[in-house]
């Protein structure tokens, strides 16, 4: 409204101006030049008014523009994510509808079959009979644990460093170890849980790769927390079935957790363990 009025009241100042030069000279050519000197004068500001007006709405228009392209990316993201997190769900789900399907039936069986064989067991062999049914029992409560965890969508099983010495003593190979453990509350939760599997890892290890043999172990406390497993090798040792995952799965939690992890081959074989300690850990960016 306000361009139009001025438009309005510039044409009649041009026209005024034609009009009174036209009474004063009564020459045509003094009209046309004084309607050409208004016009230039008077309506120059104005187009020129008119492109920064138009400079504003294209940078208006094209803030806009992106605006919505950076909006259509993130909602695109959004939905990325949340297929993600539906797809891994779902994955959760199958996974613990697998374990229990599968894995629930055996374990009960291995429990139900050795607690069957107990009474009419000979002496010498109800002790490894009695410590296979607990870990069948405990096992399978292991599982269901696991089961709920999947299907709930919670963090991962923890466990305890203290737990360690009862768990090499149920162990049904020979071991010699060394548990200096002073203060494990100072150690958070991913590494308590990370060294009780580690520990476990390694007892399953030597079960089934140097049966026979004497497995030295030793879990102690000092800036941080070293394990360190060795044994001898066996001619055998890589017939024994397995996912060949284990010590690959050491290496993982171990650097999940900025820990060292070593391997020595030889005459024996050793594995070494180190996870930081407290203060290391604060002391981290």
């Amino acid at each position: 409204r306000m361009r139009t009025v001025a438009l309005a009241l510039l044409c009649l100042a041009a026209i005024s101006l034609a009009i009174a030069t036209w009474l004063v000279t009564g020459n045509p050519q003094e009209v046309v030049l004084a309607l050409f000197m208004a016009g230039f004068i008077l309506f120059t500001p104005m187009l020129w008014a008119e492109n920064v007006r138009t400079a504003k709405e294209l940078a208006k228009a094209e803030a806009q523009r992106a605006e919505a392209v950076q909006s259509a990316a993130d909602a695109r993201e959004d939905q990325l994510v949340a297929e993600h997190d539906f797809s891994r769900v779902q994955e959760r789900t199958a996974l613990a509808r697998e374990m229990h399907d599968v894995l629930s039936a055996r374990f009960s069986s291995i429990a139900l079959l050795s607690g069957a064989l107990l009474p009419a067991a000979p002496q010498e062999v109800r002790a490894p009979l009695q410590s296979i049914r607990d870990e069948s029992v405990s096992g399978l409560e292991d599982m269901a644990a696991m089961v709920r965890m999947l299907h709930a969508g919670g963090p991962a099983l923890q466990a305890r460093i203290e737990d360690l010495p009862e768990l090499v003593a149920g162990f049904g190979s020979q071991v010699r170890w060394e548990y200096r453990v002073a203060h494990p509350q100072r150690f958070g939760p991913a590494v308590h849980t990370a060294a009780h599997r580690t520990v476990c890892e390694l007892l399953v290890n030597h079960a089934k790769h140097a049966p026979g043999t004497t497995l030295e172990l030793s879990v102690i406390q000092d800036k941080g927390l070293a394990i360190t497993a060795s044994n001898g090798l066996r001619q055998d040792a890589g017939s024994a079935p397995g996912a060949g995952t284990g010590l690959e799965n050491i290496r993982t939690r171990v650097a999940a957790l900025d820990g060292r992890f070593e391997v020595r081959t030889g005459p024996d074989f050793a594995v070494h363990v180190e996870f930081p300690g407290p203060i290391e850990a604060m002391e981290k960016p």
